[in-house]
């Protein structure tokens, strides 16, 4: 909805979240970096908005739950299947971003896209992208 400048503000806010709860260098670069290309897939794909969502989330969960497992190790149960570690870290994180992204993420789109704030925001000088 705020294009650039809220990618680049996503991007910061993760390095800087990631290196003040440090739990090691993995996260900070690519938590970071899986947030950069997820922000930026929304972006790109803002005029099918849940689509967006949800795709956005992908990067995060396959990148995430790719290095996560080294710190919390463990075999998953998921649905009944054992799964090595690094395959329950993915799936696990996959499955609970795609529902943040797209139920609570596509909620909150929609409503700040009301026009009412929409137009707000905009007599307030903030750029805002439309799908249109």
């Amino acid at each position: 909805m705020f294009g650039w400048p809220a990618i680049t503000g996503v991007t910061a806010g993760c390095l800087i979240g990631n290196a003040y709860f440090w739990l090691g260098p993995q996260d900070v670069i690519f938590g970071t970096i899986a947030n950069l290309i997820a922000a930026t897939v929304v972006f790109m794909l803002r005029k099918r908005q849940l689509l967006a969502c949800t795709a956005g989330a992908l990067p995060i969960g396959v990148i995430v739950g790719g290095y996560l497992w080294v710190f919390f190790g463990f075999e998953a149960d998921i649905f009944g299947l054992q799964l090595p570690a690094v395959v329950g870290m993915i799936t696990s994180v996959t499955l609970s971003t795609i529902i943040a992204m797209s139920v609570l993420g596509y909620g909150l789109l929609k409503a700040l896209s009301s026009s009412n704030l929409v137009q707000a925001l905009k007599s307030y000088g903030v750029k805002v992208y439309s799908k249109e």
